[in-house]
């Protein structure tokens, strides 16, 4: 399953690939395999910043950008929590091979060649 994350002006690119071992997940499942794997990522080797579909804590990014403390772990549960929650307030769009999809219990089908893509969407200024 290829993951791709898109902007509203076009710009997209590969975020990941995932592996499953059903041929059919809901986007709750999606989600949590996703945030999972980019905290995981994380964790394991620290990037100067975070950057993944949801964002840490002001809290979390100052502990993890401090130049003299050891980077704090991110707590991929939190992170899981809040990608749910910003699923349900239409932060970010799901696509399944350009197809929207709008419930997390929603199921659909997987195979080596599915995309789905993660479409942030940016508010406008002053809205």
């Amino acid at each position: 399953l290829k993951v791709l994350d898109e902007t509203t002006t076009g710009t997209k690119e590969i975020a990941m690939e995932l592996d499953f071992d059903v041929q059919r997940i809901t986007v709750r499942e999606l989600l949590e395999k996703r945030v999972y794997k980019e905290v995981s990522d994380f964790n394991r080797n620290p990037p100067r910043r975070f950057k993944g579909l949801v964002e840490p804590t002001e809290k979390e990014r100052r502990l993890n950008e401090s130049a003299t403390k050891k980077t704090k772990p991110i707590d991929w549960k939190k992170q899981y929590e809040k990608a749910l929650k910003s699923f349900e307030q239409n932060q970010f769009l799901i696509l399944v091979d350009r197809t929207q999809v709008t419930s997390l219990d929603e199921e659909f089908d997987i195979d080596e060649d599915t995309e789905v893509s993660f479409l942030k969407i940016v508010p406008l200024a002053g809205g």
